[in-house]
Order: C-alpha cells, then structure tokens, then sequence
C-alpha cells in the first residue's frame, strides 16, 4: 500500500512539474489578438469558466470571496459588462438554441437567458443537489447533471433533468431491490457521444460505459484505472485526458532538503469513440532541471476544435479534434513569468479565448484576449508546388497534379481567403489526379487552398471567379 501511495504522489508531481516549452517542433499559425478589457478586478478571486454564445457574447464565472457565484458577460470585448450574481458557485452551459442556464440555491430553480435580449426567466426544479462540472443539455427539453465531484461522498448519482414538467431523477440501471448499481453509485463523469443520443459514464474506478436509452441500460467498453490523472471538459463526443508517460529521475528540494524524486512525463489521450482505443494526441514534455510548479495543461473543445495552453508559456490549436496541432504565438505584452490563473477557451468557430492574472510589479489585474488562429504562409513548413494545372468548370474549381500519388494520400484538406478566414463546410471531391472544389457558395476572390498528407503540406493560390 505505501508503494502505491507513493507511485500516486510521483505521478500527481510528475503532472504538476513545468513543461517544456517545444512550440519550435509545431507549424505555426497566426492570430490577430484582440484584447478583452476586465472591470472590478479586485473583488474577485477566481476567473474561471470562458464561453461564447452565437452571437459574439463571452461569458466568464466569478467567484467572489464570499463563495457566490458572478456570471459576467459582455459583447463588445468589456468596454461594457452585464452580470448577475447567484448563491451557488457551480457551472453554467450555453445551449444549442443560444439560451444560457444556470442553477441557483438555496431554492432548487434553473435561471433561463434569452442571449439575444437577455431576457430572464426561471424555473423550479427538484434537484436534490448543487450542480457540479458536468452540467450539459441531452436536447432541447433534457439536461444531465452530476453534484461536484467528493470522494468521500457516499454516492455521487447522475441526475436527468425534465425541463417540460421541471422534474428530475437519478440515471443508471437498477438491481433486483430497485436501487441504482453499485458502478453507477460513484459517478464521476458524464459526456455526449459522437452517436446520436448515446451518453458516456466514467466512475470512480475509472469505468466507461456508455447508454442509448439514458442510462436504463448501460455497456461497458474501456477501462484505464491508473490514468485519470486529471479528464477536461468534452463538447465534441470525445474523451480527452491525462495519462503518465516514462519516467525520471531528479533531485528536488521539499521541506528544505534534497531529495531524489521520480518524475513521470504525461500524454494528453483521446478516446475518439466506443471502440475503446486510444490516440495520443500531444506529449507535455517535463524537464529534468526545473523546480516543482503547480501549472497544469488546460485543454478546451468545442466541435472540430481544440485549444491548449501549456505550463503558461505555449498555446496550441487544432481544427480536427487533435489530430494535429499548431502552436499560435502569444501577444508581445504576455509575460509566462508574470501570468497566473491562465485559463483557456475555444468557441464553435475556432476562437481562442484566453484569460491570465497579471502580476507585474505586485498589481493584480485580468488581462483577456480573443482570436482565431490562420495559416501563415511564410512561416509554416509549406511547399508552393508548380506541377498542377488550375482551371474552372461552371461551379467547380479544378486542380489536377501530374502525379496523383500526392493527392491521393491527402488526409487534411482547407481553404482560406486572404484575411486569413478558414472557408467552412468546404464541399470538394478527389477523383483520380484532381481535386474538384465546389464554388456556388464561395464569395469571388484569391483563395489559399491547403493539402496535407503525411509528409508534407503544398499550398496553391487560387483565384475563383463565380
């Protein structure tokens, strides 16, 4: 048992140790910053949650020094705020139809925002507990909710909440007696699939199963029960997480003395679906000369987006779940030595949101920024190639390569304008040596189409003309 206390204690000081910063080894992107301005700076002590809804509204949790909650929100970058104030210090979530749902105590009731006009509303609801992380909407009647998680709790139930008759009850399959299993006792955590209508549970013994009929029946499909050091929030249907890589040595001074430590480096890994495997999607590099720090990797997503930022001094993007990443380069006025509390966020078009405590000279005050990341062309390993042929075909823009063995390995494939704005819901279809791009809904301009496969990424410029 001592030996497992310790291994626990290792791995939690490998995770907490200072990362390596290898943005050098990443493409990079660019990003025009724009800054978000904070007012009352001093009452709060926390800056924690980041959203944005449809309609350019970023959201951010307060927690005051009393404990309550102060849920800010501004749509013109903070030159004005709007806020409101509630008991209970727990999460919030924007939904589909742009609405924002909060839950307050000491009565159990939903607060409801109409975000176009910020209409308030509320709504008892029989909850016998305070909302903790995982607070998500199942559809536009259903939402799921777990209390915040306490191991020593004697149970820790997913609850399904009924919007239509403003009722709730516990999720998971129930023995002979009519009580919910034992797995289902301790859960810790809760996701939508990437299949329709299918949630996904993860409980204290690092169990997942998921359900298709809210959790009256459940499948068991993957078990890691060493490695959820530490999960981060899922919107995209995949499970993101911590898992210790190799170890090392080092020497390190606690409580005054020199002591010889293990050190182990950690993956961030994805479950991509039920299948059960799993893809390492990014390697937080620790190193063997550095003093023990409490930063963490902070991991958002939102659909086909991802953004990372690493031991306060790195930020990484990606715009295909995390199969691949590019590092986007902070503003000059961020100082990693002089930030703390940095947090990050990622919108549905592909924003980074990013939030840190200023330091300098002894005066704190939030500083936040907004942007989304392009290509930089003079910057990224891109090869301008010469050997295709670039015509147009009423509707269709065609580029044919005198190989085909390049195009026909293409995994990832994007178009920008020369604002640098990535072009969504490109239609396209690769048919022997060519590309065929459908133009109908693509405004005439100059275009940067960029083709990648495994070795290398070209870049054509091409000028579309409806």
């Amino acid at each position: 048992m001592k030996k497992l206390y310790l291994f626990i204690l290792f791995l939690l000081i490998g995770f907490t140790t200072s990362q390596y910063s290898f943005s050098e080894v990443y493409d990079r992107l660019k990003c025009d910053w724009k800054e978000i301005k904070f007012d009352d700076k001093d009452n709060f002590d926390l800056e924690a949650i980041i959203e944005k809804s449809t309609n350019d509204m970023i959201f951010f949790s307060k927690i005051t020094k009393y404990d309550n909650l102060i849920l800010s929100y501004t749509s013109d970058l903070g030159k004005t705020w709007g806020r409101d104030s509630f008991l209970y210090s727990g999460n919030y979530i924007v939904t589909k139809d742009n609405k924002l749902l909060t839950y307050d105590r000491p009565f159990p009731r939903l607060n409801m925002y109409n975000l176009w006009t910020m209409f308030k509303r509320t709504r008892m609801v029989n909850i016998p507990f305070f909302i903790g992380d995982v607070f998500f909407e199942y559809n536009d009647s259903l939402l799921i909710a777990i209390p915040k998680y306490d191991k020593s709790a004697k149970k820790t139930l997913c609850y399904l909440i009924n919007l239509n008759d403003s009722t709730s009850r516990p999720i998971g399959p129930v023995d002979s007696t009519g009580e919910i299993i034992e797995a289902f006792q301790h859960i810790r955590f809760a996701y939508m699939s990437t299949v329709p209508n299918r949630v996904c549970f993860i409980n204290d013994n690092s169990e997942l199963y998921y359900s298709d009929n809210l959790g009256d029946s459940v499948t068991f499909f993957y078990q890691d029960p060493h490695t959820f050091i530490r999960n981060f929030p899922t919107k995209n249907g995949r499970f993101y997480y911590c898992k210790p890589g190799p170890s090392f040595l080092v020497w390190a001074t606690l409580n005054c003395k020199q002591v010889q430590i293990e050190l182990i480096n950690v993956y961030i890994v994805r479950l991509n679906n039920e299948n059960g495997k799993l893809d390492t999607i990014f390697h937080t590099y620790t190193r063997d000369n550095t003093s023990i720090t409490n930063d963490l990797a902070r991991l958002k997503n939102a659909g086909q987006y991802v953004a990372l930022v690493t031991n306060n001094d790195s930020v990484f993007f990606s715009d295909n779940y995390g199969d691949k990443f590019y590092y986007v380069p902070l503003p000059n006025y961020y100082a990693p030595f002089q930030a703390s509390k940095t947090d990050i966020g990622i919108s549905e078009e592909g924003e980074i949101i990013l939030k840190w405590l200023d330091t300098t000279g002894g005066n704190l005050h939030y500083v936040g920024i907004i942007g989304k990341p392009y290509p930089d062309t003079y910057s990224v390993a891109s090869e301008n190639t010469k050997d295709y042929l670039n015509y147009s075909v009423e509707n269709l823009q065609i580029v044919e390569f005198s190989n085909g063995d390049f195009i026909n390995s293409v995994r990832n494939i994007a178009l920008y304008n020369i604002y640098g704005q990535k072009i969504d819901n490109l239609e396209y279809n690769i048919s022997g040596r060519s590309i065929q791009i459908n133009t109908s809904r693509i405004p005439s301009g100059v275009y940067l189409l960029v083709l990648e496969n495994n070795q290398q990424r070209k870049t054509l410029k091409l000028l579309i003309n409806n």
